[in-house]
């Protein structure tokens, strides 16, 4: 629960407004994207990285642009994916101490760990698919869990070409 600007929670939205507001900049002068993004993301990493995955899935599952005249969804983990992988990993393999500035957030939300696991699906690799494992025996997320493994192996045998890989 939301407790003030020095705790992790405050800390995380902040920093992620930041990376937005960059990000959404960057669009239009692609040079500013290079350092400023990544150090954001680094700090999101060492101050706030329990506090991430609330604010990313809020972000996520309330935010829709105007862009060019038109709604546009906006994911601001497909924006930056390699970032958001690492922290979203963390977020996984801790996500019974997710942390929220909201009281039904973070670990006790269900959805926010949907969220990380669904997200890793997609911006995920072999590494992983690891990490994965070890939750698809969980009865609310082992589901989850699978189906973002073979989201994972999909994309990577696209990628390859359609081409048998194995795991």
């Amino acid at each position: 629960m939301y407790s003030g600007p020095d705790t992790p929670d405050y800390k995380a939205w902040h920093i992620i407004g930041d990376i937005l507001f960059w990000v959404l900049r960057a669009r239009r002068d692609p040079p500013l994207r290079s350092g400023r993004i990544e150090a954001l993301w680094e700090q999101l990493m060492g101050d706030a990285p329990l506090a991430a995955a609330d604010a990313l899935y809020s972000l996520n599952h309330g935010i829709a642009l105007i862009y060019h005249h038109s709604w546009q969804e906006f994911d601001l983990t497909a924006q930056c994916p390699r970032a958001a992988k690492s922290l979203l990993e963390l977020s996984l393999k801790n996500w019974k101490s997710l942390t929220s500035i909201f009281r039904w957030g973070g670990s006790h939300n269900e959805a926010v760990v949907q969220f990380v696991i669904e997200t890793l699906g997609r911006i995920g690799d072999e590494g992983t698919i690891d990490l994965l494992r070890q939750i698809s025996d969980d009865p609310r997320l082992g589901a989850h869990a699978i189906a973002a493994i073979q989201k994972i192996r999909e994309s990577a045998r696209a990628s390859a070409g359609g081409a048998p890989l194995t795991w």
